[in-house]
């Protein structure tokens, strides 16, 4: 009779209470989801990193190909465009792009 008494209360008390059991759930999921969300931003800042300076450096290349010195200057200032964007490529092959 004891258990059957206790049973009561508990069904009582859970209807009274189950907002703040629901929002405690909520809460503990949230707690718990913290972790997951700072590594998802900190893999995003990695690669935006990575991004940036594969940019960079694709763009010293194309610098390095472009200067005063290079094939593709010399050939492009005698007037010959197309022949100097092929050597202007061969140069950026030959760099590693």
């Amino acid at each position: 009779m004891k258990n059957y008494i206790s049973s009561l209360d508990f069904n009582i008390n859970l209807k009274k209470n189950i907002s703040a059991i629901i929002y405690s759930f909520f809460i503990g999921v949230g707690i718990s989801s913290i972790p997951f969300f700072y590594n998802l931003i900190e893999s995003i800042r990695s690669e935006r990193l990575v991004h940036i300076e594969k940019e960079i450096q694709i763009q010293k290349i194309k610098d390095q190909c472009r200067n005063k010195n290079s094939n593709y200057t010399r050939i492009l200032n005698q007037g010959f465009p197309d022949s100097a964007l092929e050597k202007f490529y061969i140069c950026i092959e030959e760099n590693g792009l």
